[in-house]
């Protein structure tokens, strides 16, 4: 009796320190933070797969978060591309430029020399940030399946 009481101690301690992420489920849906919030704490991993905060990314300093859908989204490496432009320009006002994706940190390396980016880039691959922010929603099956006639797996990036 004492093990399963122990047993079920401890399943329970661990579903309660991996908290399910809440998305919404379409995108119409979503509800993002409002100007002024408070930044929320999220755990994110670097390019090299080291896990960090965005609090220790931002460090203090005004920044410029930009949130895109992955390295498999043309318009998304445009505008990526067309930051690398300005990140200079950007520091010297004082603010650091940060990418969030929910790519996978090796992808994020693959995007960071394939585009020459000088800028961090963050994986948020658990969708924590995105469901903090507010701006993550479930992409639904018709959209997966489209996506997947184009040979792009969101499970994969």
């Amino acid at each position: 009796m004492l093990r399963v009481l122990l047993l079920t101690v401890l399943l329970m301690a661990a579903s309660a320190s991996a908290p399910a992420v809440e998305l919404a489920a379409s995108a119409e849906q979503v509800r993002p933070l409002l100007l002024g919030s408070k930044m929320p704490e999220v755990a994110l991993r670097t390019t090299d797969g080291k896990q960090t905060s965005l609090r220790a990314q931002v460090d203090g300093k005004p920044a410029i978060l930009v949130f895109y859908r992955g390295g498999w989204c043309p318009y998304c490496n445009l505008q990526l591309s067309d930051l690398r432009l300005i990140v200079k320009d950007v520091e010297a006002l004082g603010y650091r430029l940060i990418a969030i994706s929910p790519d996978r940190p090796e992808e994020l390396s693959r995007t960071m020399s394939r585009d020459k980016l000088d800028y961090v880039l963050l994986s948020d691959s658990r969708a924590e940030a995105l469901a903090a922010f507010g701006i993550g929603y479930r992409v639904d099956d018709a959209t997966i399946e489209k996506y997947h006639g184009y040979g792009i797996d969101l499970e994969e990036a």
